[in-house]
């Protein structure tokens, strides 16, 4: 990953790190379905380490995890959400994805103590790269073996959110995620810029927007990063 990338990178974590940014964003991304079947009181980010069963370390970007209405007392009804960040494109983000997903359900299993009762996990890939997403997100794509066969079989495809394709409209309604997402919508062209403007009337109203431009200014970003 190059410099740029990795300030990117950084920037999106922070962010996306703030629950309300984060609710916000997934309100409007995730599918109506999905959405409505989430207790979002129980919302929470929890860790993006892991160590796999060959003692490696691997990171996921954004993990946060939930409960289906009606499994509170339960050990069904578990769900994360998982976000990977990316500003280049990438053929095997697809298998990328299915490994994390491993992961992911493999530390449930350790932490709820668990054998026999595996959570759902739902990925997004949130994409803001100079070069066109040109790649399927469906990992049948992927296998080299007769798709008539394989698309029958296989139906796992990853949720991509491709900034480029996304109304700047869109963006400036929303009080938490629009502002962080149009700066890295824009960050290749005109570096990280934020439009504080955009922010004085929300701060008053909401005050955890102030919460979430105390984390820009904190984190430490090389220019060329502006505030507006």
């Amino acid at each position: 990953m190059n410099k740029k990338n990795n300030i990117h990178d950084k920037y999106f974590k922070e962010m996306f790190a703030i629950p309300d940014v984060f609710k916000e964003f997934i309100v409007d991304y995730l599918p109506r379905k999905l959405l409505e079947s989430i207790d979002l009181a129980t919302l929470k980010p929890v860790a993006t380490e892991f160590i796999d069963l060959r003692k490696k370390q691997h990171f996921v970007d954004i993990l946060y995890e939930a409960r289906c209405y009606g499994f509170a007392d339960s050990e069904e009804g578990y769900i994360y959400i998982h976000v990977e960040h990316q500003s280049t494109i990438e053929k095997l983000m697809p298998w990328r994805i299915s490994q994390y997903k491993n992961d992911i359900i493999q530390r449930h299993l350790i932490a709820k103590k668990t054998k026999n009762k595996l959570p759902f996990v739902y990925s997004i890939v949130l994409y803001h790269g100079v070069r066109k997403y040109k790649y399927s997100m469906n990992i049948n794509s992927l296998i080299a073996y007769p798709k008539e066969i394989t698309a029958e079989f296989l139906h796992d495809s990853v949720q991509l959110v491709d900034m480029a394709k996304v109304n700047d409209e869109q963006l400036q309604q929303k009080t938490l995620y629009g502002h962080v997402l149009l700066a890295l919508k824009y960050s290749f062209k005109i570096g990280l810029t934020l439009n504080t403007n955009l922010f004085v009337n929300d701060i008053v109203k909401k005050p955890h927007v102030l919460h979430i431009l105390s984390v820009i200014l904190k984190t430490s970003l090389p220019q060329p990063w502006h505030l507006a």
